[in-house]
C-alpha cells in the first residue's frame, strides 16, 4: 500500500500474521527462484519475488518519468 506522499512500503504487512494459503506451483521453478534469490525457504522466496515485481515497476515508472529529459555528460577528467 502506497503512503501519501507517494514512497512505497518495503513490506505493508509485514510482522502481520498472513493467513495459510495454498498455491499450485512448479516445484522446479520454485526451487530455481530459490537459488537465484537465495533465500532459505519457498514463503521467503515467494516474497522475494513479488517485491521483485513491485520493484520492476516502480523502475518503468521511473524510467517513464525521465523519458524526454536531457541531460549533459559528466567530464570525469575535469578538475573540479
Amino acid at each position: 500500500m502506497a503512503k501519501q506522499d507517494g514512497a512505497r512500503e518495503k513490506h505493508p504487512t509485514k510482522g502481520k500474521k498472513a493467513g495459510p494459503r495454498a498455491f499450485r506451483l512448479d516445484p522446479v521453478r520454485l526451487a530455481a527462484a530459490r537459488r537465484v534469490l537465495g533465500t532459505p525457504n519457498d514463503t521467503a522466496t515467494i516474497d522475494a519475488a513479488l517485491d521483485y515485481v513491485v520493484f520492476g515497476r516502480e523502475l518503468r515508472a521511473g524510467a517513464e518519468a525521465l523519458e524526454g529529459m536531457t541531460f549533459e555528460a559528466l567530464d570525469r577528467d575535469a578538475e573540479p
